[in-house]
């Protein structure tokens, strides 16, 4: 492990910390959440779960587990929250290595590690004058930072198995692979059900398009994989039915109802073009025609596609109307696929140096790439920052950048 590494590892571990503690005692979701975190019985953890209607758990047993230890409240919610926002940057510092190899040194990789763990929505006041739900990276919610890691991790490996026993002209996974599979897939819905929630169709489409593709020969990979989701697919709709289907209040419900501006964004597409403005560029100027055939990137498209068509075609009613919980898929998906865009560029980046003579066009793209990224873990610490700055409650960033807030109601 590199001192680069632990610094650039510390560092954030220190942001996350210092903002879940400032939060939880100034703010209003951390705060939330700690207040069901101190209710849970660590004897009888499934009972609390569906007394209280928490059914996505993970994070609230580990920080009731530092409340058992002594430890206050307000730093139980920093080192739960802190913990999985490790496991994350961890994470995405061991794909990275395992997609460059040794290409770049330890300190390149720790420090790209961090600017993909802290990029935010590039910010303009009449677009999109906040950072937030346009960010693969949140910074105000505790489930949402627990979830990361495990989408990462179930992306990733997700696709990896296809590509595996697609290659091995298989067509097969074995069974420990699709438990593994199923386990991970379940533990998410434990951790957050937002995930699979914009997973699940991608993965679907994903599966469908190569069935039709491979005229069929994928059927028995796609049926095990099917499998797989099964468990965390029946444990997600138990979590909906709580939530919207008379577990809490028969007023809440789902509508369909496309959205066209936004409490966040008064021009939400151009604000959606911001957030992912650097893989956009990416998939354009370096996958390009090649994005079909490279199944982690389509497979990112995928997942934000659906995310996104989820976020704003897709709302709650009732009280739980402003909540927004049909947005959080996008941020799990934007930062799986700023990682694996980050990663082709690096590695279109090497292969560019190493020619004899590097072209006009190709410099050209490679700092147009820089400059984008930089912007967006630029934006990503201005988001950060800006929470110290704002009155309690609020998550946006116009308290930073001129542009204001915009009031927006179904009416």
């Amino acid at each position: 492990m590199s001192p680069s590494f632990l610094f650039c590892a510390l560092l954030y571990m220190a942001m996350v910390y210092i903002l879940a503690y400032y939060r939880t005692i100034e703010g209003v979701d951390y705060t939330i959440h700690a207040r069901w975190m101190e209710t849970v019985r660590l004897r009888d953890p499934v009972g609390w779960m569906f007394e209280q209607n928490r059914l996505y758990p993970i994070w609230y047993i580990v920080g009731a587990f530092f409340l058992r230890l002594g430890i206050d409240t307000a730093n139980s919610v920093a080192l739960a929250t802190t913990l999985f926002a490790a496991l994350a940057f961890c994470l995405t510092r061991k794909i990275l290595a395992l997609f460059l190899g040794k290409t770049y040194s330890e300190t390149f990789v720790s420090i790209f590690t961090f600017g993909l763990s802290v990029v935010g929505c590039i910010s303009v006041p009449w677009i999109s004058p906040v950072a937030y739900m346009t960010t693969g990276n949140l910074w105000h919610s505790a489930t949402t930072i627990t979830i990361k890691p495990f989408a990462l991790l179930i992306f990733f490996y997700f696709v990896h198995l296809f590509e595996k026993y697609r290659t091995d002209k298989r067509w097969f996974i074995p069974a420990s692979h699709t438990v593994l599979l199923s386990l991970l897939l379940l533990l998410s819905t434990w951790a957050k059900p937002s995930f699979l929630q914009g997973f699940l169709p991608a993965a679907a489409i994903f599966l469908l398009i190569e069935l039709i593709h491979s005229k069929g020969r994928a059927i028995l990979f796609c049926l095990q994989a099917a499998l797989a989701f099964i468990p965390a697919c029946a444990w997600m709709l138990l979590q909906f039915y709580s939530t919207v289907g008379g577990g809490l209040d028969d007023r809440v419900g789902t509508i369909i109802k496309w959205v066209s501006e936004t409490n966040y964004h008064t021009h939400f597409l151009l604000a959606l073009l911001l957030g992912f403005t650097f893989p956009i560029f990416i998939i354009v100027a370096i996958v390009g025609k090649n994005l079909f055939k490279d199944k982690f990137v389509w497979m990112g498209v995928l997942f934000a596609f659906v995310s996104f068509l989820e976020a704003y075609g897709l709302r709650e009613t009732g009280w739980r109307a402003s909540h927004g919980n049909f947005t959080w898929a996008q941020v799990s998906a934007l930062y799986c696929l700023f990682v694996i865009c980050g990663i082709r560029f690096l590695q279109k980046a090497r292969e560019f140096s190493s020619e004899s003579t590097i072209s006009k066009g190709q410099s050209l793209v490679i700092s147009i790439a820089w400059t984008l990224f930089f912007l967006h873990a630029l934006f990503g610490m201005v988001y950060y920052f800006s929470f110290f700055h704002m009155a309690p409650g609020d998550n946006h960033i116009s308290t930073l950048l001129p542009g204001g807030y915009v009031n927006y109601s179904e009416g």
